[in-house]
């Protein structure tokens, strides 16, 4: 048969004379059903959390209560706190398979120091790094298909705890001047927008794989999140999920062609980001915006981002502090809201980019995006070797509507927010894989397997060098 290896989370390892993992387990019954019953506690905890961090549902539930919704912030923070010092180990993994993401955060952290308003960046700073810990740990914590199966599930529940905001909570249905729009569980439309672009390939793609009750349930979240999106009015959240949608639908439509289609959507991408300042400032672009019923200053952003411009010039190498500048009393907020360009009250740069060089200059934008880049980088060479790896195809979906809705909304570094918790967790998951060089592990039979792995694995199936990585 060959020989075996016991990693530390009790499994025993055999490898045949084909050059295939057997993986049996050396404890079963009771510690089976005593592992299964923890990974959907921690799973649910898990979606709780995200919902708790990620959204506004709190502030929409109890109106004014502030010092509510703070003591319950405080304490999933506090509780993110305490599983990162339990699994400590497991955190420290996650930033040596992502570097880049662990050096941005912390620079993030040391930007106190050069800040131009301390008190709000220290004031902010615990809430961001709570946040960012919760998707390192949920990426290093979680296989691909469990983290594809918890986000379509946790897209699913904004999609219902959505619809329940709206039909009970006036102010989920929307705020001036947008009060024929649904808002759900965010603070804005556009929010309620991006959150459906990024669950519904997620979703889609779960219902396609899963079977029983668990295939209804996806399938629901995915009629109600077509449903919040269009009565967001979000139109650049309605046009990310159509090119979302159709990636997503050749990649399915030709899974034994995986490596192929993620090369060509990747060179297909990159050249369109390369050549959208020509598009815009052609006649092509004014076709796009009346089809689509908006200005071509993109609703005023295209003055605002020429207006904050000068700003970056002024300190570009590290920026002016984490969540430092739209200070709103401030002689730089004045100016700009002031200039005759801006169409509204500002305060914050409607750009990902943008919002990153205020925030932390050149030096964290370049981290950003090479801690972006080894993402995709580690995509292509997951499908390279294993060209079956489907579950690959929603998270590299998933990673192009990222940058795409950076272009006129901000969610790189920004705290409480569940599109840069998501973003962390697929990067450092996809890291675990390529630095593990458990591509073989990943490989899986023509078509959709039946089978689906528990939610939640202990944290040194991840860590271990040997383990079954799926």
């Amino acid at each position: 048969m060959g020989r075996a290896s016991t990693p530390p989370d009790g499994t025993v390892l055999q490898q045949t004379r084909y050059g295939k993992a057997v993986v049996s387990p050396l404890r079963q019954g009771t510690d089976d059903a005593r592992a299964a019953l923890l990974n959907r506690v921690a799973a649910t905890a898990a979606i709780c959390v995200f919902l708790l961090m990620g959204t506004d549902l709190l502030m929409i539930a109890v109106g004014e209560n502030r010092s509510l919704v703070r003591a319950v912030m405080a304490a999933c923070s506090l509780g993110i706190v305490a599983v990162a010092v339990v699994f400590r180990r497991t955190l420290v993994s996650a930033a040596r398979v992502e570097p880049f993401l662990a050096a941005l955060v912390a620079l993030v952290c040391a930007s106190v120091l050069w800040s131009v308003n301390g008190g709000n960046t220290t004031a902010r700073l615990p809430t961001f790094l709570t946040c960012t810990l919760l998707g390192m740990m949920t990426g290093r914590m979680l296989s691909l298909r469990s983290l594809v199966y918890l986000l379509a599930s946790l897209g699913t529940l904004v999609a219902l705890l959505s619809l329940a905001a709206v039909a009970v909570f006036p102010d989920a249905r929307g705020l001036p001047p947008w009060d024929n729009t649904w808002r759900g569980v965010f603070g804005h439309k556009n929010g309620l927008g991006a959150a459906c672009a990024f669950a519904l390939p997620f979703t889609i793609y779960a219902a396609v794989v899963a079977e029983g009750l668990r295939r209804r349930f996806y399938a629901l979240g995915t009629i109600g999140l077509l449903v919040l999106l269009f009565a967001s009015e979000s139109r650049t959240a309605q046009l990310i999920t159509g090119i979302a949608l159709l990636n997503l639908g050749i990649a399915m439509a030709f899974r034994q062609l995986q490596f192929s289609w993620s090369t060509i959507t990747a060179i297909v991408f990159a050249a369109t980001l390369l050549s959208m300042p020509l598009i815009i400032s052609s006649g092509l672009a004014q076709t796009l915006f009346d089809i689509m019923g908006r200005e071509p200053t993109l609703s005023g952003r295209l003055p605002l981002w020429k207006v904050v411009w000068p700003w970056i010039e002024q300190r570009p190498v590290l920026g002016y502090g984490y969540a430092a500048f739209w200070e709103p009393d401030s002689y730089r907020i004045r100016q700009i809201t002031g200039h005759p360009s801006a169409q509204w009250e500002v305060y914050y740069s409607h750009n990902g980019a943008l919002e990153t060089l205020l925030d932390v200059g050149v030096v964290g934008l370049s981290l950003l995006l090479a801690a972006y880049a080894r993402a995709f980088w580690a995509i292509l060479c997951l499908l390279r070797r294993c060209p079956y790896a489907h579950d690959l195809a929603p998270i590299m979906i998933f990673l192009i509507s990222f940058l795409l809705a950076n272009i006129t909304e901000a969610s790189a570094l920004q705290r409480e927010d569940i599109i840069w918790i998501i973003f962390v967790a697929v990067v450092v998951r996809l890291q675990t894989l390529q630095s593990a060089g458990q591509a073989d592990r990943l490989r899986l039979q023509p078509g959709y397997p039946p089978e689906r792995p528990a939610l939640l694995r202990h944290h040194a199936d991840s860590a271990h060098p040997d383990a079954n990585v799926r």
